[in-house]
């Protein structure tokens, strides 16, 4: 039992190391590190740090515009949430794959995946998530010009962002 803490342990290590080296503009390395930590924490059995790698690799992937290695790890770390029955990891999965199907121009299974992220959020009381997901629901009705649909969720999520006293949410809604 000792064995696999550490052996988990480790891969949660690699996997902060290679989140550090992608926040820090070196994503080649960043994936290394990453996958390094996947394949430790894979080994160890811990699911929840797997789903965790899962999901920060899918959005390495995305930022460098590889949304097919984005959308399958995306999805792995969503099923993976999905079967511990984590629902603000399946809330961030959604809005990961949302964002992905977003910029390959599925708006349609887009703002499908940004309901499905706002409801879990709704379920589970983040509040902050629930005014981001109004903000980010904007997005695609506004780009189709439905002007009225974007500026209700926009107006929803500064309503809230308001009342959470979140200056820099307002602020980021506001500048939309």
């Amino acid at each position: 039992f000792v064995a696999l803490t550490e052996l988990s342990r480790l891969g949660e290590v690699l996997s902060e190391i290679g989140n550090v080296y992608y926040l820090q503009g070196e994503q080649k390395e960043g994936r290394r590190y990453l996958e390094e930590g996947l394949a430790v924490v894979r080994q160890a059995g811990n699911r929840d740090a797997e789903a965790a790698v899962l999901h920060r690799l899918g959005s390495v992937y995305y930022s460098s515009g590889n949304y097919g290695a984005a959308r399958t790890y995306a999805t792995q770390a969503l099923a993976l949430y999905e079967a511990l029955g984590n629902k603000v990891g399946m809330a961030n999965a959604h809005n990961n794959l949302a964002n992905i199907e977003r910029s390959v121009g599925d708006y349609a299974t887009a703002q499908a995946r940004r309901q499905t992220t706002l409801h879990l959020r709704q379920e589970i009381g983040d509040k902050w998530g629930i005014a981001a997901s109004f903000n980010n629901l904007a997005v695609i009705p506004y780009l189709q010009g439905d002007y009225e649909t974007a500026q209700n969720y926009w107006q929803q999520s500064l309503t809230l962002r308001n009342e959470l006293g979140d200056r820099w949410g307002a602020g980021q809604t506001l500048d939309n």
